[in-house]
């Protein structure tokens, strides 16, 4: 549920301090006949099936109310995938309860597998009982085992699935976690109604701001929370569609970190900073900024032993930020599609870095995608890949499935639908570890930034000073001509702000932004658009 952003772009050089070597990974394409295309849907995975559920069939959603998350685009179907032979199986949900059917078609539910029961949570779209798009306040279980011999059988759909209302679970676009016993949602939000990207009276949105945990009992066959607590802290919580990524630290030592999502509240734009959670304690990586693979996107989580080294690889989706061919990052506060591969990570001692691949997508694709560890490989109890050490060759990490596939970068205000679509791909991730990774260098201390609100009337430009220091801020044209000169005398350290009126001297055009202080100079390129 994208909202518009003004078309200002930023173009920003940067230098290398340090490069941390990824991953070497390799993308081969995997053909299932007939699978379906989805984005933003629920997976598990049980006895070397694969199982697909919710969603959208469609691309991106429509910027009109009435063509926003229509019926039409809803999954009509529960699929099970074999990995072995790509054998596919499918059933027509029309055959269960209004109920449990229509948050079977919802997208973007919380979900989370334990052992062979998967949970979900939620979950946005049309509800015909209530003539209305909601946030389903239900949780549903699905029992694999059931599910799996009823799609092999023709046994009815409805013995594997049980489910219980329950308002505090109306949520969507959040991510879900467990660790030990104890089951969260983290993020997220109720929106209810049509929605509008012009913030028209057809919805009302609610983010939780919360983490939400609990333990799941069973009273007979229906599913119940227990000891159910909530955390509310807006600077750590309030974001949605976002990658919640399991975690191993050293020592063994499990959590999850929380990379990006939407929206900010001081700014229609991406977050930036990362939070780590283990649900009793929840964190900010301090000193860390994630520039590349903002939104939902396909995460590949792979811990090596031998170094104590996490690696998270992201595959895709949608940016604020991007490297050109040169290493330089663009800013882009449209947030486009990207093709980016990038790998951040987490050494010994806790620092995260975050590197570009120079292998990218195959295209525009991954955001909203999935991806599917290889259940032949050693797995964490919450969905880390642990490898002793790299491989000497090739190893199968998994699969990235669905997503969203687009034509263009920028396509939400020309979109009639045709402009991106539900992917029915299946990709193979293969691990290389006798090769270092092509990289592109990004360099992940990045003061200077600049934000465009509104519209194109004033730019909003903030940097971290180290120590106290004189400010320099200059606009130049590209052939050299000062437009705009201002100077700050002995501006403390920490964040500096100052904002640029965009008035009659800066015309549609190119400028050159520099920022001067006393550990040096930064500049970016500024594209002023009417």
């Amino acid at each position: 549920m994208k909202k518009y952003l003004p078309s200002l772009f930023f173009f920003l050089c940067i230098s290398v301090l340090s490069i941390a070597q990824p991953l070497s990974v390799k993308l081969l394409p995997r053909a299932v006949e007939s699978f379906p295309a989805l984005q933003s849907f629920a997976w598990a995975e049980f006895d070397s099936q694969i199982f697909f559920l919710g969603g959208r069939i469609d691309g991106l959603h429509r910027r009109q109310p009435f063509a926003a998350f229509d019926a039409t685009g809803r999954p009509q179907s529960v699929w099970m995938l074999n990995e072995a032979d790509n054998t596919l199986v499918s059933r027509n949900l029309d055959e269960l309860p209004a109920s449990l059917r229509e948050q079977l078609q919802s997208t973007n539910m919380e979900f989370i597998q334990n052992d062979s029961l998967l949970y979900l949570f939620g979950g946005y779209g049309y509800s015909e009982q209530a003539q209305d798009h909601i946030t389903f306040p239900y949780l549903t279980k699905v029992n694999l085992p059931v599910l799996l011999n009823a799609l092999n059988n023709n046994i009815p759909l409805n013995s594997a699935f049980s489910q219980v209302s329950d308002e505090r679970l109306a949520i969507t676009g959040g991510r879900a976690g467990k660790i030990g016993n104890r089951y969260f949602i983290y993020g997220g939000h109720r929106f209810e109604g049509r929605y509008n990207p012009m913030n028209g009276p057809s919805f009302v949105q609610t983010y939780t701001n919360a983490l939400r945990s609990f333990e799941i009992q069973q009273n007979g066959p229906i599913p119940e929370l227990a000891d159910y607590s909530e955390q509310i802290d807006t600077a750590k919580f309030h974001r949605r569609d976002f990658n919640l990524v399991p975690q191993i630290f050293p020592g063994g030592n499990y959590a999850y970190t929380a990379y990006s999502g939407v929206f900010r509240t001081d700014f229609d734009l991406p977050y930036t900073n990362a939070i780590t959670t283990n649900i009793g304690d929840t964190y900010e990586e301090t000193g860390f900024n994630q520039y590349l693979n903002h939104y939902h996107c396909a995460v590949v989580p792979v811990f090596i032993n031998e170094n104590d080294r996490m690696h998270n690889l992201f595959f895709g989706g949608m940016a604020q930020y991007f490297p050109d061919t040169n290493g330089a990052l663009v800013q882009d506060n449209s947030v486009p599609f990207v093709s980016t591969i990038a790998d951040v990570q987490r050494d010994a001692s806790g620092v995260l870095t975050e590197t570009a691949l120079e292998i990218s997508m195959n295209g525009l694709k991954g955001a909203g995608a999935e991806f599917i560890p290889n259940s032949a490989l050693s797995l964490s109890e919450h969905g880390v890949i642990v490898l002793s050490t790299l491989p000497q060759d090739s190893v199968l990490l998994g699969w990235i499935a669905g997503g969203i596939e687009a034509d263009l970068p920028s396509v939400f205000w020309v979109n009639d639908g045709t402009q991106s679509r539900a992917s029915g791909n299946l990709i193979e991730v293969w691990l290389h570890g006798d090769a270092p990774a092509p990289v592109i260098p990004i360099e992940n201390s990045l003061s200077l930034r600049a934000f465009p609100c509104p519209m194109n009337d004033h730019v909003y430009v903030t940097l971290q000073l180290l120590k106290a220091s004189d400010v320099g801020l200059r606009i130049l044209t590209i052939s050299g001509k000062s437009v705009y000169r201002k100077r700050f005398r002995d501006e403390q350290a920490g964040e500096f702000k100052h904002t640029i009126k965009i008035d009659d001297a800066l015309l549609p055009g190119v400028y050159i932004l520099e920022v001067e202080t006393q550990s040096g100079i930064q500049t970016m390129k500024l594209i002023v658009s009417e």
